[in-house]
C-alpha cells in the first residue's frame, strides 16, 4: 500500500512539472524592445512612430563607436484607430513589438486635439504598456524631429 501512495505521488509530480512549463515565454530574437513612441494624428489616420532597438547595431556602437548602422530603427505603422496602429505595427515589423521598456510617450497636439481616450483606454488594458512612463505633448507638425536630435553627450 505504501508503495502504491508512493507511485501515484511521483506520477503526480511528473505531470506537474510537465504542465506548469513556461508556456508564455517570449524569445528576445522574436521581440522589438521599444524605447519610446510618438502618437500622432494626420489627414484622418493615427500614426505610432516608434523607436526600436537594433540589438546587432548596438553591439558595433559599442565596439567601436562609429556605428555602421545607428542603434535603433524606426517603425511609422498608421491605422484608423490607435489599436489598429498597433496592430499594423506587428504586420509591417518582423518582430513582435515590446513595449514594456518604452519609458517616454510623446503625443503631438493633433493627436491631443482628437482625444487621447483611446490612446490611454488602450495603454491601460494592454498588460505589456508600462503603467509609469512619462506623457509629454509635443508641438509641430514633425514629430518625428524628436529622434533626430542628440543629447550632446560623448566619450571624450
Amino acid at each position: 500500500m505504501f508503495f502504491l501512495i508512493k507511485r501515484i505521488i511521483i506520477v503526480l509530480l511528473l505531470i506537474f512539472v510537465v504542465l506548469l512549463g513556461n508556456w508564455g515565454r517570449r524569445e528576445l530574437n522574436e521581440l522589438g524592445i521599444v524605447t519610446s513612441g510618438i502618437y500622432d494624428y494626420d489627414n484622418g489616420k493615427f500614426s505610432i512612430i516608434t523607436e526600436v532597438l537594433n540589438p546587432a547595431a548596438i553591439g558595433s556602437y559599442a565596439q567601436s563607436g562609429n556605428p555602421i548602422k545607428p542603434p535603433y530603427m524606426i517603425i511609422t505603422p498608421e491605422g484608423n484607430t490607435p489599436a489598429e496602429a498597433f496592430r499594423n505595427a506587428t504586420i509591417s515589423f518582423d518582430r513582435k513589438l515590446y513595449f514594456s521598456h518604452a519609458k517616454g510617450r510623446f503625443i503631438t497636439e493633433r493627436f491631443a486635439k482628437e482625444g487621447i481616450f483611446p490612446l490611454l483606454d488602450l495603454t491601460m488594458r494592454l498588460r505589456e504598456f508600462r503603467q509609469s512612463a512619462t506623457i509629454a505633448i509635443v508641438k509641430g507638425d514633425h514629430p518625428e524631429e524628436l529622434y533626430k536630435t542628440t543629447t550632446g553627450l560623448s566619450d571624450s
